[in-house]
């Protein structure tokens, strides 16, 4: 695989970029160490043109003081090299940038470390990181864009309050338990304001084209994914026509909620009704006024399989098998648990993975749209769940997290060893050759001064590994070993750094404490299995994350026109 370091300005999927040649431990502007600069700017120009990036500080060190002057001084003394004061903007202006293909590989630890257990730490957290951020970017910001509703500095307020949230020492996990306190705080108050935009958004689109009261058969949605959609989720309090109650609850209706001339009262809680319905197709990036359709059921479900015309999945003796009914190619499944001995930024496995015995299997609900079987295993409850004319199976896992110290997995078992993975990363995709027959066990403990290698990557939303898809939501690892793409449910730690851990052979931080990053409690982690390869990845995003919104309502006039 091509390695970054060859040269460090880059360009990937039209995006330039820079990778850090040197540590950011390493500030010699602060204490004026000419021999230490020039040895380091000596490191960093073999991979760069003639403008080199010197970071100005480093990790948890105050900002440089009187920094003009410092340059100054140490440019009358140092050869070879004159420091500029300037901006990345400057820098980007300048260097010289070289294309790199997509299998150019970003967290490369061969030398130097990378801490790669960020990825897993703390995933509760990380899951409800990843639905603010997907709501704001993918619904709210390009709803308030294409509707002109002038709600930028609202939108930009969440924001800040969000990226508070990203410094590395922040959501990645790496930090003591009072700062994800606060980060769980912001969060809470993402999730709130997004809320409330999405409500004005749909009041004031409502009052713009006088819709009102309620419509059985038909509603408006906006469509802000990357493909068609045929099937959306509705939470009123009215049943539409040709719905499938999915949920029934008692609350305030929306309508109430937002009219600030109105006062909620007991009186006026209702039961709101989630319920699915079948609609014709639904083009991406698009406002459509849509009639509901009377769905044709094609959803077979019993006690072990769950099916229709294009995917099954079937239990037979504990054994849960996933099936293509177009190609016959099938995988199966199991959660595994392992001991982990590390910490916070790496993974350090002790013992055996141990498969988590399936204690019970039942049909969860039988509808005319959609139908769940769910899988009950200890301490988790796995909902699966198939539309009529989905090609892929959309999983619910409620996650009762009781023990201390190890690693949650979902295991998918392929026909053949996994060789090479597409993932989802910052810059779109990233292909990656595999060692599948490394095992990180066999050399620990490490020596120094390494951090061992890891069969553990990073991904965005989803990787693609022999022809099937596994998408999640706030899942950002997976781990390839022979034949098993294994995704992280959870990773429960008690430190920041331990000075023991057999991963590492030196400590990466202060053995803080972190007893919350055990994460003993009750949560919910959704992801998506299917058959196919990243193109169709990226379309499946949308439909676990939800990426529409829909105007229920009389509508006097039909209402259809494209956004953008």
């Amino acid at each position: 695989m091509e390695k970054i370091k060859n040269n460090c300005d880059f360009i990937k999927n039209e995006i330039k970029t820079t990778w850090l040649i040197q540590g950011y431990f390493n500030d010699f502007l602060h204490s004026e160490n000419i021999d230490g600069l020039k040895k380091y700017l000596d490191k960093i120009s073999k991979y760069s043109s003639d403008t080199l990036l010197l970071p100005i500080g480093a990790d948890h060190l105050g900002m440089l003081q009187n920094a003009n002057k410092k340059i100054e001084k140490i440019n009358k003394t140092l050869k070879d090299y004159e420091i500029i004061l300037s901006s990345p903007f400057e820098y980007f202006k300048n260097v010289k940038f070289k294309n790199v293909s997509d299998e150019v590989e970003f967290l490369d630890n061969s030398d130097t470390f990378i801490l790669s257990g960020v990825y897993s730490a703390r995933i509760p957290q990380k899951i409800r990181n990843n639905i603010v951020q997907n709501e704001i970017s993918r619904v709210i910001e390009p709803l308030n864009f294409y509707l002109e509703a002038k709600f930028d500095k609202n939108i930009e307020e969440v924001y800040k309050t969000l990226i508070k949230n990203h410094a590395h020492d922040g959501i990645y996990g790496c930090s003591i338990d009072s700062v994800h306190k606060a980060i769980d705080s912001r969060l809470d108050k993402c999730e709130c304001a997004l809320n409330a935009l999405k409500k004005r958004l749909i009041g004031n689109f409502k009052k713009k084209y006088s819709i009102t009261s309620k419509s059985e058969d038909k509603i408006g949605l906006f469509n802000l994914s990357n493909s068609k959609i045929n099937v959306v989720e509705a939470k009123l309090p009215y049943v539409l026509k040709n719905s499938q109650i999915l949920k029934v609850e008692s609350a305030f209706c929306d309508e109430l909620l937002y009219d600030i001339y109105k006062i909620p009262v007991t009186e006026d809680i209702a039961p709101i009704y989630t319920q699915l319905i079948e609609i014709d197709s639904s083009n991406n990036f698009e406002f459509n006024t849509l009639k509901i359709k009377k769905p044709k059921k094609k959803v077979q479900v019993s006690i072990s399989t769950i099916e229709n015309d294009f995917i099954k999945l079937s239990v037979k003796k504990s054994k849960i098998t996933i099936l293509n009914k177009k190609t016959n190619d099938e995988f199966y499944l199991k959660l595994t648990d392992i001991k982990d001995i590390g910490d916070s930024y790496n993974f350090a496995p002790s013992g055996d993975y141990k498969e988590l015995e399936l204690l019970n299997s039942k049909i969860e609900y039988d509808g005319d749209i959609e139908s769940a079987l769910l899988l009950e295993f200890k301490s988790i409850k796995l909902s699966v769940k198939l539309n009529n004319n989905s090609d892929f199976i959309k999983f619910s896992a409620e996650i009762n997290n009781k023990t201390k110290n190890h690693k949650l997995q979902l295991v998918l078992v392929l026909k053949e060893n996994v060789s090479k993975t597409i993932a989802q990363d910052a810059f779109g995709v990233v292909n990656r050759k595999i060692d599948y027959n490394y095992k990180m066990s066999d050399f620990m403990p490490a020596k120094r001064p390494v951090e061992l290698k890891s069969n553990g990557y990073p991904m965005q939303n989803f990787v693609c590994a022999n022809g099937v898809i596994a998408l999640t939501k706030g899942l950002h690892e997976y781990e390839i070993y022979k034949n098993e793409l294994r995704i992280c449910l959870l990773r429960a730690t008690s430190t920041i750094s331990n000075p023991k851990n057999l991963a590492r052979s030196i400590p990466a931080g202060p053995d803080l404490k972190t007893p919350f990053g055990q994460c003993i409690s009750e949560f919910e982690a959704e992801f998506i299995l299917s058959f196919g390869n990243y193109k169709k990845a990226f379309k499946l995003v949308d439909n676990l994350f939800k990426n529409y919104i829909l105007i229920d309502g009389k509508f006097e006039k039909e209402i259809n026109f494209k956004l953008g």
